[in-house]
């Protein structure tokens, strides 16, 4: 005996081919992924990522880059306060012998007196002592001409060897350098000058430090034409700020 089943309510109809109907009191159920889904309502796009050498987007912001002029600046007052400085150093280490100039020594026997000199420039003789810029000078004798015991050494064809015996002596109360090579030069009458020339045989100039109260003693060695005469030496007691010392040869 078969059994009758009731027919199924109308709109619930379970076979394929009709779709499912959706009431107002139905629940609402998302629709299948299709893969072409538009995003919903409150749905963001992701932030692209920030370009290459960028800082990230909300980063803070970075400090202002410091300009190398400023200690550019800095650098170059300080130097100029060093250069300002030595310069005053300099000038207050000549200052006590400023405005005198060089003057002959005699010896007595109340001691060394300065004899002052008439204005102008003095001309001193071989065995002079002269005082100049805390130095004092002597030239001891003149070789002239002077013959080398080296056969190599010899002057060129019409010219002579004369040597200069000098010896200087430091009056400061600081050790100070001696220097002739560059500061020293024998002229004639005619006023043409001649460096210091190299002659074997011929003592060390003398040249380096001395120390307070202590003296140095060398030669000079200068090429001059066989017929120069009446030759003096010119002798400076510094490159830039010393005094000139002019000293006849001719005895």
């Amino acid at each position: 005996m078969n059994a009758s089943h009731p027919p199924p309510p109308e709109g619930n109809d379970p076979t394929p081919d009709r779709p499912q109907q959706w009431g107002p009191g139905t629940p609402q159920q998302p629709p299948p992924w299709n893969g072409r889904q538009q995003p919903g309502p409150g749905w963001q796009h992701p932030t692209p990522p920030p370009p290459y050498g960028h800082p990230p987007y909300g980063a803070p912001p970075q400090p202002p880059k410091k300009s190398p002029w400023k200690w550019i600046a800095l650098g170059c007052g300080g130097l100029l306060i060093l250069v300002v400085g030595g310069c005053a150093a300099l000038l207050a280490s000549v200052g006590s012998d400023e405005g005198k100039k060089p003057a002959k020594v005699t010896s007595s026997a109340s001691g060394a007196q300065k004899e002052e000199t008439a204005p102008g420039q003095e001309t001193f003789r071989v065995g002079d002592t002269i005082a100049a810029d805390g130095w004092e000078l002597k030239v001891n004798k003149v070789i002239d001409p002077f013959v080398s015991d080296n056969q190599f050494s010899t002057p060129a064809a019409g010219k002579r060897f004369i040597v200069v015996d000098l010896t200087v002596q430091n009056t400061k109360d600081r050790a100070r350098t001696a220097s002739s090579f560059f500061t020293s030069e024998v002229r004639d009458e005619d006023g043409r000058a001649y460096r210091q020339a190299i002659v074997v045989g011929v003592d060390q100039a003398p040249d380096g430090e001395v120390a307070p109260g202590e003296q140095r003693t060398g030669q000079m060695a200068f090429e001059v034409p066989a017929d120069a005469r009446a030759l003096r030496l010119d002798y400076s007691t510094g490159l830039f700020l010393g005094e000139r010392v002019v000293i006849d040869l001719t005895g």
